[in-house]
């Protein structure tokens, strides 16, 4: 954590431009002043601010792989109008009732990314021990290993619990 915040204050003093690619939304929202979002079918569109800026601008993820053409149906893409003043407002959406199969997947969704969650940062303490560079190079490779591959599969349980909350609220 003190190297990351070490490199946030680096890039909030930085004067210079630069681009950078995270999946960190935290940080994102903490020291990137635009983003550029791939929005799918070759369009990349410039928003102003992070990531949470970007979600109220209207971006959105597109589906993952793994949610197939379901979700692609459930959820109509986020478009950007140039438009201030409309005199037509796009109807809310219903939220849809989730499938048994994914409602257990969701409920047991916070459980899953609590124990992700303190698995990483039982992992990131092991590895900020300076001791922990001094064990045999293997050791740390594996360890350095099991912390990025626990991040990822947080990273993933986040996302999933993200989209079952968007379609189950008809987002």
């Amino acid at each position: 954590m003190e190297t990351l915040e070490l490199l946030e204050e680096l890039l909030l003093n930085f004067e210079g431009t630069l681009l950078l690619v995270s999946h960190d939304r935290t940080f994102m929202d903490n020291v990137v002043t635009s983003m550029l979002a791939f929005e799918g079918e070759g369009v990349v569109r410039e928003y102003v601010g992070g990531y949470t800026d970007w979600i109220r601008q209207g971006g959105k993820l597109p589906p993952a792989p793994w949610e197939g053409a379901a979700r692609q149906n459930a959820e109509p893409t986020a478009t950007v109008t140039k438009e201030k003043h409309s005199a037509t407002a796009a109807p809310a959406q219903k939220p849809v009732k989730l499938s048994y199969k994914l409602q257990r997947e969701l409920d047991a969704l916070p459980a899953e990314i609590e124990r992700l969650e303190n698995n990483v940062e039982a992992l990131e303490q092991e590895a900020a021990d300076p001791a922990f560079y001094q064990q045999d190079a293997s050791d740390v490779t594996a360890k350095l290993k099991a912390l990025e591959q626990t991040q990822q599969a947080l990273d993933a349980a986040m996302e999933r619990w993200m989209a079952l909350e968007a379609m189950a609220n008809g987002e």
